[in-house]
């Protein structure tokens, strides 16, 4: 039941927009507050309905006045555009009003209608505005205009002290697509975890060459969160990322190298494989090279294959032999097994058998278990060497191997330590469970992060060892998590990576007192660098239990 007010309101509005009287309705409109909400809606409707020339006045009127409510604002918009269009210089003296009350809403519909008398306006405002409220309208509207002469300005926005602001400023310099919009986004990384990905992410969005080029850049990056993101989404972007991919191996670090060829592999288009015959000889000396060769070889479909992959059987590195043995099983279709049945005739063909079996090579084992040589080898090192989870494995899948006996763990470490081992390459959880299993320790294995922090924290193990580049959550995100239940003399951590620069290893000692205002300090107990030998091993976990005991 609409109220006598509001009826007289109408009543005198309808007899004003008859006799298209232009001052009698504003007058009228000076009680346009004291009405409610649903008839202020009414009286908007028909406004829209009179001629630009009558009603775009009133409208710019009632826009002064203090009236509240988003329906309001939303149909006061809607219906300035419409009429604004008409004739746009009428709106220019309110973008301009500090203490007008709906000066966002002139920017916003300046945005919209993309006219060219406001441009200017509009980048002078980006330069002097300080409210956050009316900044963010601008730089939309800016963005809208898609104006390269406030590239720069927006890229300063992105370090303001609102992440709002920031957040709009990359916002629109993603949508501006250009190469300079580019540059400046890669180059206003801050160091702020959401920030930082939404740049990356923007980046990727726009996939243009020069976007592309700098998430190829951005894997050599410090910082481990910015390197994982660009790491993901070139593998997202797929085989249009390989040939910027390719290009910069030439002149990479070995970590970037190592990186280059796990997205390749990742992505799995077969061109990547002539690439990888080069790497097998330019970095043939480095084994974390040779390992991720070998492992992203084994993600590679393809009907042909040159490279030599039986080479990697004999490496000294066991888990090179282990990549090599899991790429001879996935391409057992194409390769010539009369070098396979070779192999077994070589002076360390104990190896190459352990290697197939650690790996659960199972189309290599059933080509090769009725070969007397194989199965004599293999019956011995199930039997007495082999971790329990591959004993089971080979026992229940291979009934040759049923009669096997268990043998006394080494080194007698009683009670056994129970060790949590994180990492995504499931070759390297294979090594890492014979290694621990050897020394006496019970290992628990997890490929996926979040996995392993649902199982730590409701099965607190002795020894955390967790990988650093990870996806989704890397190893610092991983210690993160688990220090929000368990401190250092709870549970120890160890991170293991290739990463042995010092920049590296100040970030990982240093990047949570960076992010944190009381200088925490870092959730990682000690760094272990691939590749390391069991004693290494040993001594850091004897290290940290000991440390862990006294107190220190």
């Amino acid at each position: 039941m609409i109220s006598e007010t509001d009826q007289h309101f109408l009543d005198e509005l309808f007899y004003c927009l008859k006799q298209t009287d232009i001052v009698k309705t504003k007058a009228l409109c000076s009680f346009f507050p004291t009405i409610s909400p649903a008839v202020q809606l009414r009286v908007l409707n028909e406004l829209n309905k009179a001629p630009f020339y009558f009603s775009l006045p009133i409208l710019l009127y009632i826009a002064s006045l203090d009236v509240h409510g988003h329906q309001f604002e939303e149909n006061l918009c809607r219906i300035l555009i419409k009429k604004i269009k008409h004739n746009p210089l009428a709106m220019l003296a309110y973008m301009d009003k500090q203490d007008h009350p709906r000066r966002h809403i002139f920017i916003k519909i300046a945005g919209q209608l993309k006219i060219p008398q406001f441009k200017s306006i509009l980048e002078r405002l980006l330069h002097e505005e300080e409210n956050p409220n009316l900044l963010r309208e601008i730089i939309k509207a800016i963005a809208a205009f898609e104006h390269i002469d406030c590239i720069p300005r927006l890229a300063q926005l992105i370090q303001h002290h609102s992440h709002d602001i920031s957040y709009e400023a990359i916002y629109a310099l993603r949508r501006f697509n250009s190469p300079a919009a580019v540059d400046y986004l890669a180059n206003s990384l801050t160091g702020i975890y959401g920030i930082d990905q939404v740049i990356v992410e923007s980046l990727a969005d726009i996939q243009s060459d020069e976007a592309i080029e700098k998430l190829v850049y951005m894997i050599g990056s410090s910082d481990t969160d910015v390197r994982n993101w660009a790491m993901d989404y070139l593998i997202e972007i797929g085989n249009k990322s390989i040939p910027f991919l390719i290009n910069q191996l030439e002149s990479a670090s070995d970590d970037v190298v190592i990186h280059t060829i796990n997205i390749l592999g990742n992505i799995g288009d077969s061109s990547a494989l002539s690439v990888f015959e080069n790497l097998m000889q330019t970095h043939k000396e480095n084994s974390n090279i040779r390992f991720a060769l070998f492992e992203a070889i084994g993600r590679i479909k393809t009907s042909a294959l040159n490279l030599n992959l039986f080479k990697g059987l004999e490496d000294e590195e066991e888990q090179v032999r282990l990549a090599a043995a899991n790429a001879i099983n996935r391409h057992f279709g194409i390769i010539p097994l009369d070098d396979l049945k070779t192999l077994l005739q070589r002076r360390n063909q104990q190896q190459i058998v352990e290697s197939l079996i650690d790996a659960q090579a199972d189309t290599v084992i059933a080509h090769l278990i009725s070969h007397d040589d194989f199965a004599a080898i293999a019956k011995e090192y199930i039997s007495t060497k082999a971790s329990p989870e591959i004993r089971s494995y080979m026992t229940q899948r291979y009934g040759a191997f049923s009669e096997t006996q268990q043998v006394d763990e080494a080194h007698g470490v009683k009670p056994k330590l129970t060790i949590c081992v994180v990492d995504d390459s499931k070759m390297i959880l294979k090594l890492y469970e014979k290694q621990l299993t050897a020394l006496g320790y019970h290992p628990v294995p997890f490929n996926m992060p979040e996995q392993a922090i649902s199982h730590v924290l409701t099965s607190k193990p002795d020894i955390l060892i967790t990988d650093l580049n990870m996806p989704k959550i890397n190893g610092l995100q991983l210690a993160k998590t688990i220090r929000k239940r368990f401190s250092k003399d709870d549970l120890p951590i160890i991170l293991i990576t290739t990463q042995n620069d010092f920049l590296e290893k100040q970030l990982i000692e240093n990047r949570l007192s960076i992010e944190n205002k009381d200088k925490e300090s870092s959730d990682i107990d000690t760094i272990l660098y691939k590749p390391f030998r069991d004693e290494d091993l040993v001594q850091t976990i004897d290290m940290l239990l000991k440390k862990q005991t006294s107190g220190l």
